[in-house]
């Protein structure tokens, strides 16, 4: 059998999740995805070059090589999950799939900017299932999960969406109270 890999680049969900390893750059939440951008390109082109030259913004490559090159041709899969424009415009030229969850304007959104790059692109979503023998039997199971939420990790969770003020986190608040 095939042996299939793939790659989920994630730009920060928050700031605070990559700020714990001290590894992000002054101003890095405005320029996130130019910075994914250009990794994702660099990336795609030590898969599938030999060896490569980079002068960017970010990046300064001379004669890199990477090896073994993956097996998968031209390169593994790439998920991504960005929901803000920039997010799905990045998914639409360099993802194969792209989280966004059963949202018909980002889904709608994300296939029109992969037409304009004369691709396509799949979408991926989270499916909780709860079986149990009858509807009302896992009805007051999704209750009792409910009312054991723990608040306080949500608020916190939350907290962190809105010290970023990133446009797509309204949404993502909301949806989560």
């Amino acid at each position: 059998l095939p042996i299939w890999m793939g790659i989920n680049v994630v730009t920060g969900n928050t700031l605070e999740e990559i700020e714990q390893m001290g590894i992000v750059p002054e101003g890095y939440n405005d320029y996130r995805y130019d910075y994914a951008e250009e990794w994702t390109s660099v990336l795609k082109v030590l898969w599938s070059q030999e060896k490569t030259d980079h002068k960017g913004r970010f990046f300064k490559l001379t004669n890199c090589v990477s090896a073994p090159k993956p097996r998968q041709k031209p390169y593994p899969l790439i998920v991504s999950a960005g929901t803000s424009d920039e997010g799905l415009r990045y998914g639409a030229k360099h993802s194969d799939y792209q989280f966004i969850g059963v949202r018909p304007e980002e889904i709608n959104k994300v296939r029109a900017f992969a037409a304009e790059e004369g691709r396509s692109i799949k979408i991926a979503t989270n499916i909780f299932i709860l079986p149990a023998n009858t509807d009302a039997e896992a009805e007051a199971e999704f209750a009792k999960i409910r009312e054991e939420l723990d608040h306080e990790a949500l608020e916190n969770l939350i907290a962190s969406f809105d010290r970023d003020h990133r446009d797509s986190y309204g949404k993502r608040t909301s949806w989560l109270r």
